[in-house]
């Protein structure tokens, strides 16, 4: 292998550890079960640095595709990466494609049951609910969650998020009393294994409360 061929993999290792960096903070620092209204970008919102980052994960996708193949995880991460953000600048329909195609992906490289192979099987329920495929959302939503239990926990926050957007989904598709059932639920759960005043079982609290005021 020549120097500079070696240096080019070094860059992209020392690239895309920073990306999961960002992913891990994210995940710790956001809400584990935030309904779709605060998961979901806000459309009309700018960002001055979105065509330059934007530019910058294509280049490093396209080189990590060349030196590292489309299964490698590094890869995987910037396809994560790529296909995020596409959902959050409001280009749905083609983040949903980059996300079908990065679960065959996951499940070749990585395993059906790896928690980022789960991961992507919720990301692609939430944003096709977002798209207005409500029923299939709810039916994916329904058979993660199965999975994640057996894979991970009911107590997981992976799990906990989906039962969380499980149960949004059944209130956007009218079963507004199965939504009330399953943050009931939740709520027990969270409050016991968290407390209160933990800021999840607080949204939970607010979540419910809204639905069964809705529900009469």
């Amino acid at each position: 292998m020549s120097l500079r061929t070696s240096d080019r993999k070094h860059r992209i290792r020392r690239a895309t550890t920073a990306l999961r960096a960002s992913f891990v903070a994210r995940r710790h620092s956001g809400p584990a079960l935030a309904p779709p209204a605060q998961l979901t970008a806000d459309p009309t919102a700018t960002d001055p640095d979105a065509s330059s980052e934007e530019q910058q994960l294509e280049a490093r996708l396209d080189t990590q595709v060349s030196e590292l193949g489309s299964g490698h995880t590094d890869t995987l991460t910037t396809r994560k990466a790529v296909a995020l953000r596409l959902a959050n600048s409001g280009q749905i329909g083609a983040a949903v494609k980059q996300y079908e195609q990065l679960h065959v992906d996951q499940v070749r490289s990585l395993g059906s049951d790896h928690p980022e192979t789960l991961a992507t099987r919720g990301a692609l329920a939430f944003w096709r609910g977002n798209m207005g495929d409500v029923g299939p959302a709810i039916a994916a939503y329904e058979q993660l969650r199965r999975d994640q239990v057996r894979v991970l926990g009911a107590a997981h926050p992976q799990t906990r998020r989906t039962r969380g957007n499980l149960a949004e989904s059944r209130a956007k598709s009218g079963d507004i009393a199965g939504a009330v059932a399953e943050y009931e639920e939740l709520l027990d759960e969270l409050t016991t294994d968290l407390g209160p005043e933990h800021p999840h079982t607080s949204m939970t609290r607010i979540n419910l409360a809204h639905w069964r005021a809705a529900l009469g």
